[in-house]
């Protein structure tokens, strides 16, 4: 928040990359077999080493499974009626620049489920996928890179006198 008397608003961006990965950021899993409606997969499904971390795939929830982890409520508020398959993922050490991104989720025919969201907090990630029609399983293509933060610096005098502030 910015006043006339400090007429400069400080705003934090950061860029992330979706794609041009380098081969060392990147992860390719093994088939995971889809679990049936209203089920999870609980414990650690899949496990790697990923440039100087360990990231992990802690669960797969059905649509109506019970989402487990630290984004339960926030994640069913967020999804509300639209229930997809959300896969959990950890990552430690977590890096204030470094972000873990879904490439891709492909079925046992090479199909690709629509990623519908994506969250994190610290070392958790959420990710809310689609599968196509009659999928069995998914194998994910994740890649663990670093983003850039940069601090922009605007000045808001002119903003406040059209405000009328």
């Amino acid at each position: 928040p910015t006043t006339r008397e400090d007429p400069v608003c400080r705003l934090k961006v950061e860029f992330s990359r979706i794609a041009g990965f380098e081969e060392g950021e990147v992860w390719r899993t093994r088939p995971v077999t889809l679990p049936r409606e209203g089920m999870a997969n609980e414990e650690r499904v899949l496990e790697t080493e990923l440039a100087g971390a360990r990231v992990s795939v802690h669960s797969l929830t059905s649509p109506r499974g019970v989402v487990p982890g630290t984004f339960r409520d926030f994640w069913n508020r967020w999804m509300g009626d639209l229930n997809p398959f959300t896969l959990w993922m950890e990552v430690s050490p977590v890096g204030a620049d470094r972000r873990l991104t879904l490439v891709s989720a492909v079925d046992e025919r090479g199909r690709a489920a629509t990623a519908m969201a994506g969250l994190w907090s610290g070392e958790h990630y959420a990710f809310g996928l689609i599968p196509q029609a009659g999928a069995r399983s998914l194998s994910f293509t994740f890649a663990l890179h670093r983003s850039r933060v940069v601090e922009l610096l605007i000045d808001t005098r002119e903003l406040n006198r059209e405000l009328g502030a």
